[in-house]
């Protein structure tokens, strides 16, 4: 049997940022200064250098509206769309959400290579040094950031977005 997978996204959230569509406030870690990313479990804004963590807002902290929005695609939100699209995909997601504990990185790849699942979904940690012999498409996202709302400042302090 030939199955089609391993999908490479960038960080493991559910949304890039969070902007309020009335006056254009985005989420900032108060410490370091950059956007913090949607996780869907759990509900809560993090930020990924620091690790500090909020709940999402309901309103836009700045001025009250309820329009605020979620933007930009992450693993969590990529495997809701491949469930929707293709009812009965099997997707193992590996991101820092689905490996905390110990081992797990194994555990996922090994269910990935017995064929428990149709797609393996992950950041770059399943980008480079893995061999399936039977998947067939390997697809990879480009990053999602901007100077707008930084998840990460490069070395050069610049944006990387042209």
């Amino acid at each position: 049997m030939r199955r089609a997978g391993g999908a490479l996204f960038e960080p493991p959230r559910y949304a890039t940022f969070v902007l309020c569509r009335v006056c254009g406030y985005v989420a900032q870690c108060p410490h370091c200064d950059l956007s913090l990313t949607y996780h869907l479990a759990g509900r809560m804004l993090r930020c990924h250098t620091c690790g500090h963590a909020e709940p999402e807002p309901a309103r836009c902290p700045s001025c009250g509206s309820p329009h605020v929005r979620y933007f930009g695609a992450g693993t969590q939100r990529v495997e809701e769309a491949l469930a929707r699209t293709f009812p009965g995909i099997r997707v193992i997601r590996m991101d820092v959400d689905t490996t905390r504990a110990k081992g797990a990185h194994e555990v996922l790849l090994g269910r990935f290579r017995s064929g428990e699942a149709d797609v393996l979904l992950g950041t770059q940690m399943i980008a480079k040094g893995l061999d399936f012999p039977n998947v067939t498409l390997v697809a990879s996202s480009p990053p999602t950031r901007c100077s707008a709302c930084p998840t990460s400042a490069p070395p050069s302090g610049r944006s990387s977005c042209s």
